[in-house]
């Protein structure tokens, strides 16, 4: 059985109770990692972080502006940092790490029963959807009637997969991760993922499952007031970056992604 670690503020123990009694009832034991809160870093703390790492060249001129760090943005970042280090010191060749807004799939507990369907070197493994529009390579395995396939590499701004609520990483991808420059870091899904701004993004093999089998809250939900677990590391999208999300020139951009096969990876329960 491949070891849960699920990351968790201590102020959030209503998140805590939720993902205790999903994970009880499919049976899966779990582990809980403190997570950093943000909101409890010293402006020494945050200055400090910030001086090692300047996000340089990150973000792009049309959709994001360049990337900021915030406090929560930091508390997330080291959180991740603390779970890939229990997977870097594991015995275990693989471990999983979920956030606690999850959305956790009936076909958890057999993904997690073996590591024979998991490929080795530097390799994560998604759980959770794309949310963006990625395009996948031929599928390497078939599990819990769904697909493992290797994420293929792209700069293009938004065809990389997003968040990083649920994974299975390998020791010898946190091993790197840990290893990596402090000036190469930057937020966590894009430190994992962002092909266009992490070096490190380069080094690892990114896998997805299809369909996903966890799912985070905030995406579940069709309708806002359904929204339990809110984010709480987003900031609220400013005006400028809303109109440059519905601009003719992004649309198009999308519209030109499907054409060229990127595709949004789903959740299936």
């Amino acid at each position: 059985m491949i070891k849960s670690y699920l990351i968790n503020m201590q102020r959030s123990s209503d998140r805590l109770q939720a993902m205790s009694a999903r994970f009880d009832m499919l049976g899966l034991p779990f582990e809980r990692i403190a997570a950093v809160d943000g909101a409890t870093l010293t402006a020494e703390q945050i200055a400090d972080f910030i001086r090692e790492r300047p996000l340089e060249g990150s973000g792009d001129a049309f959709s994001t502006g360049p990337r900021t760090w915030t406090a929560s943005n930091i508390g997330c970042f080291l959180s991740h940092q603390a779970a890939w280090r229990i997977a870097a010191d594991s015995a275990d060749a693989y471990t999983a790490i979920f956030e606690d807004d999850m959305h956790l799939s009936d076909a958890l507990p057999t993904l997690l029963r073996s590591t024979d369907w998991l490929p080795g070197g530097n390799s994560i493994v998604r759980l959770e959807p794309s949310y963006n529009r990625i395009k996948l390579d031929a599928k390497v395995a078939d599990v819990a009637g769904r697909q493992l396939r290797l994420v293929r590499p792209s700069t293009y701004q938004h065809c990389w997969p997003v968040c990083a609520g649920a994974l299975i990483i390998s020791r010898d991808a946190a091993r790197l991760l840990l290893a990596a420059q402090a000036r190469w870091h930057t937020m966590a899904d894009i430190f994992l993922f962002g092909w266009n701004e992490s070096p490190v993004a380069h080094q690892l093999s990114t896998y997805q499952l299809s369909p996903a089998a966890c799912i985070q809250d905030k995406f579940f939900h069709t309708a806002a007031e359904d929204i339990v677990f809110t984010s709480t590391i987003d900031a609220p999208l400013t005006h400028a970056q809303k109109q440059r999300s519905t601009h003719w020139k992004a649309k198009a951009t999308a519209l030109l992604r499907v054409v060229q096969g990127y595709r949004k990876v789903v959740f299936a329960p």
